[in-house]
């Protein structure tokens, strides 16, 4: 009877040594999935602020060239947003 108890008791820890494992190197591979899923969304942000920059950049110019052009002429050309646009011209008067 003693036996019986220590063998399923023994089948227990194995058990749970065994789900332990698992659960381990599940959360390491969880940890990297998502640590380089954050390298890639680091990269795409930096892509898309250096993308506004060079929008801005045109925008500026454009303004800069062509007085007559307005601010939805030339949203439209760069397909941006007008808001966009205006506070981008906006923020440059007032430096």
């Amino acid at each position: 009877m003693e036996q019986n108890i220590f063998l399923i008791a023994n089948i227990g820890n194995i058990i749970v040594s065994i789900a332990y494992l698992v659960l381990t190197v599940f959360s390491v591979y969880i940890f990297f999935r998502f640590y380089d899923t954050l390298k890639h969304i680091r990269i795409a942000c930096q892509l898309y602020v250096a993308q506004n920059l060079r929008i801005m950049e045109k925008a500026k110019q454009m303004r800069e060239q062509f007085d007559d052009m307005s601010i939805h002429d030339i949203a439209n050309i760069l397909d941006v947003d007008v808001s966009i646009v205006q506070h981008w011209l906006e923020f440059e008067e007032e430096k």
